[in-house]
């Protein structure tokens, strides 16, 4: 059978497209929009939806949107992971037929509860705010999230996913974090007793010394996040909330504080990707700072300190932006880029940065000082959707000030 699974964004330097991974950048770009919409209007990104009355920040994330929307299964409600491409082409030559990755082994038409639930939270999320420009396609939105959330409940036991990218067995913070998006958009009871029943068991998530606030694979604390945002939130919610987060805030200023280049990281930071982490660290004090009422400005100074660590106030003195800087990524791991016959890249490209554990052939006594300027690197050197949306939330909260 066919399934039009066209639009959408490419998750990375490849061609591939995938929902939880969308879903993160989603909710960062939305997390934007809600916080700082004052920096955002109709015209100045120049795309093809600008002068529709929309800001074009949500024009973008609707460009996903509709995609995410794409993967819902319309008998089940559930989504479908992902769509891969395999082309090693430029991109007005990537045309060819792409699949969606349903299979494994045995098991067919699979829809894991994981990608589902974040696909739900995303949707929901979206709702409240399209709700302003669009009323019918927050609507539909909201609808495709509730129909989400019935293939959750009935699969509670949940559905694993297929190997591959982003493979997430684990559904339990993708449905905490859907329940408290969906009580946000719709205010009903039963969304409301479903975080209210689960969500101190992820209490750990704020004991962990690892700088992972959140990402793929890991949204519990964008549920907090979420649910504490609501009107109609729990107080002894909120002051567990409150609790949990305070401790962990003044553990990531005085990391800041005592680090020489001013960022949350330390040296078991380094990871694939680590400059999204340190960026999610700032959304997550930015937000929990709104739902405590913390406003001593010390947030604001770490999330200056984490741009100027991404723009080359680091150990190598490099910008891990391309265009932004003496000395900046010319060279990121991308299909795109790589095949497209311009030597430039466009400016604006954050890449993941440096790993300490992945490639043994980048080796340095310093682990932040792993990283190489390759298109062949794709273990410090690779872009991604969901690393990029935390640098646009980041910037936004030092504009606005």
């Amino acid at each position: 059978s066919s399934q039009d699974a066209s639009g959408g964004w490419y998750d990375a330097g490849d061609y591939g497209k995938y929902v939880n991974a969308g879903a993160l950048a989603v909710s960062d770009l939305l997390w934007t929009y809600r916080m700082f919409p004052e920096q955002f209007t109709d015209g100045q990104s120049n795309i093809p939806e600008s002068g529709n009355g929309v800001p074009d920040l949500l024009d973008e994330v609707r460009w996903e949107l509709d995609w995410m929307l794409k993967m819902q299964d319309d008998t089940s409600g559930g989504f479908w992971s992902r769509v891969s491409g395999t082309e090693d082409v430029s991109p007005d030559a990537a045309v060819e037929t792409r699949y969606i990755e349903d299979s494994d082994g045995s098991r067919t038409n699979v829809m894991p509860t994981a990608n589902s639930a974040s696909a739900v939270a995303a949707l929901a999320m979206a709702s409240t705010i399209y709700d302003d420009f669009d009323p019918e396609f927050a609507a539909t939105l909201l609808a495709a999230a509730e129909a989400g959330w019935a293939y959750l409940e009935a699969n509670p036991d949940g559905v694993d996913s297929i190997p591959g990218p982003y493979m997430d067995n684990e559904d339990e913070d993708n449905r905490l974090w859907a329940s408290a998006a969906l009580y946000n958009a719709t205010g009903a009871d039963r969304y409301n007793q479903y975080y209210l029943s689960n969500y101190q068991s992820f209490a750990d998530l704020w004991q962990s010394r690892i700088d992972n606030a959140y990402g793929v694979g890991l949204m519990g604390i964008v549920g907090f996040m979420e649910y504490g945002m609501s009107s109609n939130a729990d107080q002894a919610a909120i002051n567990w909330f409150t609790e949990q987060y305070g401790p962990w805030r003044a553990h990531m200023i005085e990391r800041s504080e005592t680090s020489a280049w001013g960022t949350t990281l330390l040296d078991e930071d380094f990871y694939w990707g680590s400059n999204g982490p340190a960026l999610y660290t700032m959304v997550t004090m930015a937000v929990g700072d709104t739902i405590t009422g913390q406003s001593d400005g010390a947030t604001l100074r770490v999330a200056q300190q984490t741009v100027n660590y991404i723009l080359g106030q680091n150990p190598l003195r490099f910008s891990y932006v391309s265009g932004y800087g003496i000395d900046s990524v010319r060279h990121p791991h991308s299909t795109m880029w790589s095949k497209d016959g311009i030597d430039a890249v466009p400016a604006g490209v954050m890449v993941g940065g440096a790993n300490a554990f992945t490639n043994p052939l980048l080796y340095s006594s310093y682990p932040a000082k792993r990283y190489v300027d390759s298109d062949h690197a794709w273990s410090v050197n690779e872009h991604t959707v969901y690393w990029n949306s935390p640098l646009v939330f980041t910037l936004a909260m030092i504009q606005a000030g």
